[in-house]
């Protein structure tokens, strides 16, 4: 089941019944991917504690590490989260697995997750 909201302008949508280890929340912003020390543009499509879709061209390979680069609502600056690619979807973008977050971006991930969930129980 999905439900979508927004929050502070953002889409957010919240995934249920699936199989994954941690709640997965559709939260729409711009992004850059490093992978081999070149920089590319992309949308982060959905997020977790455990990583993120992001919609990119050309996709890196699989196994790939590199540095996902994103603005989360309420923290200053840009974060960096080191991530390795797991999986590509018909060349339109790459799910990422975080390799660690630090506990600015863990609340900031929950903050997202948790707004949109009170969000969804009031509709």
């Amino acid at each position: 089941m999905t439900t979508r909201d927004h929050i502070n302008g953002q889409v957010v949508e919240v995934q249920r019944g699936n199989a994954r280890k941690h709640l997965r929340v559709s939260f729409e912003t711009d992004v850059e991917l490093e992978f081999d020390g070149t920089r590319q543009p992309g949308r982060l499509v959905n997020v977790s504690l455990g990583g993120a879709f992001v919609e990119t061209k050309p996709c890196p390979p699989i196994n790939s590490r590199g540095t996902l680069y994103v603005r989360f609502p309420k923290v200053p600056g840009v974060c960096e989260i080191s991530s390795v690619v797991r999986w590509s979807k018909n060349d339109r973008g790459v799910g990422l697995q975080f390799l660690a977050l630090r506990p600015i971006e863990v609340w900031a991930v929950n903050k997202i997750a948790r707004s949109a969930l009170d969000q969804n129980r009031d509709t």
